[in-house]
């Protein structure tokens, strides 16, 4: 099964003991919605060069900005890399890399 570019029956960590999964929407259970790259590491979600997204500002939800990137409603607040504990995270959703290419910093 495919989950983006990466083969999901073959996660594997990497030679630090991490599993990357790319550029995601990371949904977190008090409703915070971060974008970044994800890496989970010994029960937590690490999500670098990202940012909160404060509005998504679509018409079809969060599936819109993660195939089509941000609309120019969307709100995104810059922040610092995160460390969310893995039972914190309701979900992560896949997003389009080149969509996203000038918004992540």
């Amino acid at each position: 099964m495919q989950y983006g570019n990466v083969e999901v029956a073959n996660l594997k960590k990497d030679s630090n003991g991490q599993i990357a999964f790319g550029l995601n929407l990371v949904v977190v259970d008090n409703g915070f919605v971060y974008v970044g790259n994800v890496i989970y590491d010994e029960g937590y979600y690490i999500v670098v060069n990202c940012a909160n997204v404060q509005k998504a500002g679509t018409e079809r939800g969060f599936g819109q900005i993660a195939f089509d990137g941000p609309t120019s409603s969307t709100v995104l607040d810059y922040c610092p890399h995160i460390l969310v504990p893995a039972n914190r995270v309701c979900h992560l959703m896949k997003c389009v890399d080149d969509k996203w290419t000038n918004h992540i910093r």
